[in-house]
């Protein structure tokens, strides 16, 4: 008697699906290895700044804080640290944009009183320059060189 319904077993599947097992498997370690050797990677290129905000280390702190100023988490930042530490440490992270704008200010009041002065017109230029205002520091380079062509 002959079963209807009998499934012949092919041996080259089974073996394949063996195989499919066995690849699964070697995927799963490359993945698991992968992910290891890359946090190992990363966990040894923390900044050293890192290890300095754990001990409350306000120089780093404001160190930090002047580097990300130009991103969206500032703010938040900011307000965290403020926190823990006091709000002078505002002022300490604008201390030298502050200062730049100062020395901008009357540097600028002395053009008012002499403009054809080629090093404050040059100051201005490296100034502006600092600030990250490529406009206006060419503006003030352009004219220091009209004053004098020697200018670089």
């Amino acid at each position: 008697m002959k079963k209807k319904h009998e499934k012949k077993v092919n041996p080259s599947t089974s073996l394949r699906m063996t195989l499919s097992g066995i690849e699964r498997v070697k995927i799963i370690i490359f993945f698991t290895f992968s992910f290891l050797i890359f946090n190992l990677f990363y966990s040894q290129s923390v900044s050293p700044l890192y290890s300095q905000f754990v001990n409350e280390n306000k120089k780093a702190v404001v160190e930090y804080l002047k580097k990300i100023k130009n991103l969206p988490s500032f703010n938040t930042q900011l307000v965290i640290f403020e926190n823990i530490y006091d709000n002078q440490l505002k002022q300490d992270v604008f201390q030298e944009e502050n200062g730049r704008n100062l020395q901008i200010k009357k540097l600028e009041q002395v053009l008012q009183i002499n403009p054809k002065a080629r090093d404050v017109l040059y100051g201005l230029y490296q100034l502006y320059l600092e600030k990250g205002d490529k406009i206006t520091a060419g503006k003030y380079l352009k004219q220091a060189k009209e004053v004098d062509p020697d200018v670089k």
